[in-house]
């Protein structure tokens, strides 16, 4: 394969949760040329896989597949409890109508999903992508990026969305920026995952280094802690698994399972989590995740 296919995911303590997908043996022609062959992959509860290669390499061909919009030249795809039902895909076009408003035009992708209360969702799917001030205003008259993140308001539209496809993810260009709330929120449903340690959920929250312009998100993720600093143009990739090593103290792990550089986090007179500190820089705790 001219791909290659990473995943992090969230860690259950007492189980390991069955997979929403299975993909065994796929391949792909286009022509005569073979993108790819041979691809095993699954899909957990949790879980956050991202593909990364060249233009052509057949990444977006291989996600066509996932989401039943093309079909393998070999091979078994099986999706498990009905989530293939519940799965969303956005590709490089935003699929908004330009002459609808915004607004409307996401509701109308709500209503494609049989969703009720199709508005109501698209004005709070909108809020939280930071479009607000242009749910009234037609699509036509948006900047490429303002469409971009009103297609991606399409994975706040339902609460039960069991599986999101995304080509080109972070091409748009504010990313990094106006993405901060949504993966927050994303992160914030961590919180609901079984801890075999109940006091990391003592240091969820949102952290900032004022006065500059980064905030940093923790939550617990398993037997760990994840810490995400944000913007990110790359959550996945960036996220960053917490060990703990000592009373209020951990350290990061690396990739292969090494620790790395130590995290400790201040309390308050009333034994509160207020800080942590890392290399030097501190970083106060301003709000829970609730």
């Amino acid at each position: 394969m001219a791909f290659t296919i990473g995943s992090m995911h969230a860690p259950v303590p007492e189980s390991n949760p069955p997979p929403v997908l299975n993909a065994r043996g796929l391949a792909c022609r286009r022509g005569r040329r073979t993108l790819f062959r041979g691809l095993d992959m699954q899909l957990r509860p949790g879980s956050i896989t991202w593909l990364r290669g060249t233009n052509g390499s057949g990444k977006t061909s291989l996600m066509r597949i996932l989401a039943g919009l093309s079909a393998a030249t070999e091979g078994v795809l099986q999706w498990c409890d009905g989530a293939g039902g519940q799965l969303i895909y956005i590709g490089h076009s935003n699929a908004l109508k330009d002459d609808l408003t915004l607004a409307e035009a996401l509701a109308f992708l709500a209503r494609l999903q049989g969703l009720d209360d199709a508005d109501a969702r698209a004005h709070r799917a909108l809020g939280l992508l930071g479009l607000a001030s242009r749910r009234e205003q037609p699509v036509r008259t948006l900047s490429q990026g303002q469409r971009r993140r009103g297609a991606l308001a399409r994975l706040a539209l339902d609460d039960e969305l069991a599986v999101a496809t995304m080509s080109n993810a972070n091409d748009s260009e504010d990313f990094g920026s106006r993405y901060t709330r949504p993966i927050r929120k994303l992160l914030a449903k961590g919180l609901s995952l079984p801890a075999s340690n109940p006091a990391l959920p003592a240091y969820a929250g949102r952290y900032s280094d004022q006065p500059w312009e980064s905030e940093t998100v923790i939550v617990p993720w398993g037997e760990q802690l994840a810490l995400l600093h944000l913007p990110t143009r790359d959550p996945a990739g960036d996220l960053q698994l917490l060990k703990p090593v000592g009373p209020d103290q951990f350290r990061a792990l690396r990739d292969d399972g090494s620790l790395a550089e130590a995290y400790r986090f201040r309390r308050n007179a009333a034994g509160e989590v207020e800080a942590v500190e890392s290399w030097g820089q501190l970083m106060r705790r301003v709000a829970p995740l609730r």
